[in-house]
């Protein structure tokens, strides 16, 4: 990739995270789920969590992981556990959804600690098989695109990649 400037970098990221934001996933329908119950701050709360497990996964890339995670055997094995996870919480929400008698109610469970939307957040995130995917391709290039301007560049992609999903799930 030729070398850019912060400011491409981070409008960039910006927009491909978007893509990834947009797309329906296991963190979308948490999203919907917990804004329903909870209001607008669920948003926030769970992108907070999904943001911690990328800064992880970004410094490891930084250090040297994307190697590690192009490996077919490393993500065979993400895939049925993070597939095994995904089938654990769909199962564990139609069991709620079949508890709960209002759809619109908040839920006596509403006031939990926010510390729960972001364990969520960061769970559902590393448990979906198409986080890593797109971590180990995209984000791998975006991270040695990134890396040419220093760490400057890499906060200014990292900086983008969330805004775009902070904007998406508080939406």
């Amino acid at each position: 990739m030729p070398n850019a400037s912060l400011i491409a970098i981070f409008t960039t990221s910006f927009v491909v995270g978007l893509s990834g934001a947009m797309m329906p996933g296991p963190l979308l329908a948490l999203n919907i789920g917990e804004s329903a119950r909870r209001g607008f701050w669920a948003g926030p709360i769970l992108v907070a969590g999904h943001g911690i497990a990328e800064i992880i996964l970004l410094v490891a890339l930084v250090l040297g992981l994307g190697q590690f995670l192009e490996k077919s055997s490393v993500s065979s094995v993400i895939g049925l556990v993070g597939g095994l996870f995904l089938i654990w919480m769909g199962l564990s929400t139609l069991k709620r959804a079949w508890r709960e008698t209002s759809l619109l109610g908040v839920s006596q469970k509403a006031s939990a600690h926010p510390r729960v939307l972001v364990l969520s957040g960061a769970l559902v995130s590393i448990a979906n098989p198409f986080w890593i995917v797109w971590w180990a391709t995209v984000g791998v290039a975006y991270v040695a695109w990134s890396l040419q301007q220093g760490a400057f560049g890499v906060v200014s992609f990292y900086s983008g990649h969330i805004l775009s999903d902070l904007g998406w799930y508080s939406l």
